[in-house]
């Protein structure tokens, strides 16, 4: 979730992710994969509008991320599910942020809405 919330990848960008996308000397998500999940199927394909980006993460995150992923091969999902393969985007909600919402306050956030709101906080910080 701090992934979505901080670093303002889509959810197909996130479940894409594998463990050889994570650059822990530059500190950054190399994005060059998307999952997308259509009628129960899930598909890998490139990110939207074929642009593959280099987010900068930060390090309390990173840290979070390289004990996550320590072990793993560089073709695994990052954010794997719990019997192998790609995390499904109800499954992150029903199991973490609809949770983590409601602590909050919010009902009914979305992976979505997560990426979106750090994109407008970037953009009134005038980062890109």
């Amino acid at each position: 979730m701090k992934v979505l919330a901080y670093c303002g990848l889509r959810w197909g960008e996130a479940s894409g992710l594998r463990v050889q996308d994570i650059d822990f000397v530059r500190g950054r998500l190399e994005v060059q994969h998307t999952v997308v999940e259509i009628d129960g199927l899930q598909s890998e394909g490139q990110p939207k509008d074929y642009e593959a980006r280099s987010i900068p993460v930060p390090a309390s995150i990173l840290a979070d991320l390289r004990v996550l992923v320590d072990g793993r091969q560089g073709g695994e999902p990052v954010f794997a599910a719990a019997r192998g393969g790609w995390l499904r985007g109800r499954v992150f909600r029903r199991g973490w942020l609809d949770a983590a919402a409601e602590q909050v306050g919010i009902t009914r956030l979305t992976p979505h809405e997560l990426s979106t709101q750090q994109r407008a906080w970037r953009s009134a910080l005038g980062q890109t």
